[in-house]
C-alpha cells in the first residue's frame, strides 16, 4: 500500500462536541487517529538507534504536532513521525517552549511526492478546557506506550480519574516542568509523554508529562490552558480570559475547521474563518448579540481572511473603541458594534 493510499485512510474530520462519546472504546476510536509516535534522532546517532522517543497530538488538520520537549529535545536533528497504518512522515521543528516542555513540529509530505490534493484534512484533536476539571472526573490517556504506535501499530490506552490538582516544585525523570499539574490515575508507560489526558468528550486537557510528585506516585499533565496562549499564534485561538491583552470583548474564537464540531461544519472555503467558540456573560460581545456559532467576516467593514487576521488586529484595540464586526450565524447576517471595555 503506497503512502498516499494510506494517508487517504486517515483523513478524518473531529468528533461533534454535542455527540456523547460511550466509554472508553467511543474515545478510543474518535481519538486514537489523532495519536502519533515520533522518534528522534541527533548528530551522533543519525543512522542508528533514536535518542529519544514518544508521543504526539495532531491539533490542526494542517498537520501540526503538539509534544514534549521531552520528547523532541533541543538537541534533535532529525524527527519521524509515525501514524496509524504504518504511514511514517518526516517531522520538522516549528515552535518550543521548554519552561512549559511544549514543542511544536509540522509534518512535511512523503518525501519525492507530491502533495495529495487533501493534505490538510488530518485527523486532529480539539483542545478542551482544563479550568473546570474536578477531581473523580473520567479521565483518559493515550499514547506510544513502550513505542506500541512504532513497533505494533497501535495506539495505546489507559482509563482512570483526574486524582488531583497540585502544583509541581521541582524538576524531575528528565522533565523541566515546574507548575500547576493534572494527577491522573490513568496509567503513564514509557513512551507516552508528550500526549494528551483527555476528559469524557474525548477532548485534550493536558499534555502528559514525566514530572510527578514523589509523595503520590501518578500520572501528570500540564493543563492544557496554560499552553493555549502558546498555540494561539499557530492555530488563530483567541481568548480574552487566558490572554492578556489591553481591551475585553469577552469571547473565544477558532478558526471554522477547529470549531466545525462546535459550531457545525466550515462551508467551503471558510475553513480558516474565525468563529465564536464561547460568549462570557454580561460582557461587551454578549451585549451585542454576539452567539456562539457566529462566524466573523469582517473588521471595520474589511474582510477577514482568516482567525490569526482577528488576533493580530484586536492586539492593536483599546479599551473604549468601537468595533464594528460583521458575523454570520445562526440569526443571519448581520453587523453589530460593540463598546470594548478594558482589563483591570
Amino acid at each position: 500500500m503506497s503512502c498516499l493510499t494510506i494517508l487517504s485512510c486517515l483523513l478524518a474530520s473531529s468528533p461533534s462536541s454535542s455527540e456523547v462519546l460511550e466509554g472508553p472504546d467511543g474515545i478510543y476510536s474518535e481519538a486514537s487517529p489523532a495519536v502519533v509516535g515520533i522518534d528522534c534522532w541527533n548528530t551522533a546517532t543519525r543512522s542508528g538507534e533514536p535518542f529519544a522517543f514518544g508521543t504526539g497530538v495532531i491539533i490542526d488538520p494542517e498537520g501540526l504536532v503538539l509534544t514534549s520537549v521531552t520528547v523532541v529535545p533541543p538537541e534533535a536533528k532529525r524527527i519521524r513521525v509515525y501514524l496509524r497504518e504504518g504511514l511514517t512522515l518526516e517531522a520538522e521543528l516549528v515552535r518550543a517552549a521548554p519552561q512549559v516542555e511544549l514543542v511544536l513540529i509540522r509534518l512535511e509530505a512523503p518525501s519525492g511526492r507530491e502533495k495529495p490534493e487533501r493534505w490538510g484534512k488530518l485527523p486532529f484533536m480539539r483542545l478542551g478546557d482544563s479550568g473546570g476539571l474536578r477531581v473523580g472526573q473520567l479521565a483518559y490517556t493515550l499514547g506510544n506506550a513502550f513505542r506500541s504506535i512504532s513497533e505494533d501499530n497501535q495506539v495505546s490506552l489507559a482509563a482512570g480519574a483526574i486524582s488531583g490538582r497540585y502544583p509541581l516544585r521541582e524538576a524531575k525523570s528528565g522533565s523541566r516542568y515546574i507548575g500547576p499539574a493534572i494527577e491522573t490515575t490513568a496509567a503513564v508507560n514509557d513512551g507516552m509523554d508528550g500526549g494528551p489526558l483527555l476528559n469524557s468528550r474525548g477532548e485534550m486537557v493536558g499534555l502528559v508529562c514525566l514530572n510527578f510528585s514523589r509523595n503520590r506516585w501518578l500520572g501528570t499533565a500540564i493543563p492544557i490552558n496554560s499552553l493555549k496562549p502558546l498555540l494561539a499564534d499557530d492555530l488563530g485561538l483567541f481568548s480574552d480570559r487566558l490572554e492578556v491583552f489591553r481591551a475585553f470583548l469577552g469571547i473565544e474564537i477558532e478558526p471554522a475547521v477547529l470549531a466545525g464540531a462546535r459550531a457545525g461544519r466550515p462551508r467551503e472555503g471558510e475553513v480558516r474563518t474565525p468563529v465564536v467558540t464561547r460568549v462570557d456573560r454580561e460582557s461587551p460581545a454578549a451585549l451585542a448579540g454576539i452567539e456562539v456559532g457566529d462566524r466573523v467576516k469582517s473588521w471595520g467593514g474589511a474582510a477577514l481572511p482568516d482567525a490569526r487576521e482577528f488576533r493580530k488586529l484586536y492586539k492593536l484595540a483599546r479599551p473604549g473603541d468601537r468595533l464594528k464586526l460583521g458575523l454570520d450565524g445562526r440569526r443571519g447576517a448581520r453587523e453589530v458594534e460593540v463598546v470594548l471595555w478594558g482589563k483591570y
